[in-house]
């Protein structure tokens, strides 16, 4: 709230965030989780203030978590739903989402050491084969050593 003033302003800022995802839909399918990275981590670097600021409130301010959710779910979700074919693209795509939010909350607000000052690009290297299953609709079950 201090890089706002007061709570109104804090919530009228956190509710302009917008991550615009059309630009990240043309492409080889395959690609789809590295471009979205790549945008968020560069949206971030453009607002951290009030998506950090946003993310830090959305759990006690239920204007914090509408805009959370808009952007993540009700917008972004929505945009790569519409990219993904097969099954449970909308329940696919949510954890796609779910994931975005993850990263960005180990990355700038817990500030895990690794995971903070990681580059985009080898996050984006080592994040991107994990969302293929979910991009591609593939639910075979990733093998594991046996115990």
């Amino acid at each position: 709230m201090q890089h706002f003033g007061s709570k109104e302003a804090l919530f009228q800022a956190a509710s302009a965030i917008d991550f615009d995802l059309a630009g990240c839909l043309p492409g080889p399918p395959d690609e789809l989780g590295g471009r979205v990275l790549s945008y968020l981590l560069q949206q971030l670097d453009k607002q951290p203030d009030a998506m950090l600021a946003t993310l830090r409130s959305m759990l006690t301010h239920e204007q914090a978590a509408e805009a959370v959710r808009y952007a993540f779910l009700d917008d972004g979700a929505v945009k790569i739903a519409g990219a993904l074919d097969g099954d449970e693209a909308a329940l696919r795509s949510g954890l796609i989402c779910t994931l975005l939010v993850g990263l960005i909350v180990t990355r700038h607000l817990l500030k895990i050491d690794e995971v903070e000052q990681a580059s985009p690009e080898r996050l984006i290297a080592l994040l991107e084969p994990c969302l293929l299953p979910l991009l591609r609709g593939d639910n075979t079950p990733a093998a594991v050593g046996s115990g």
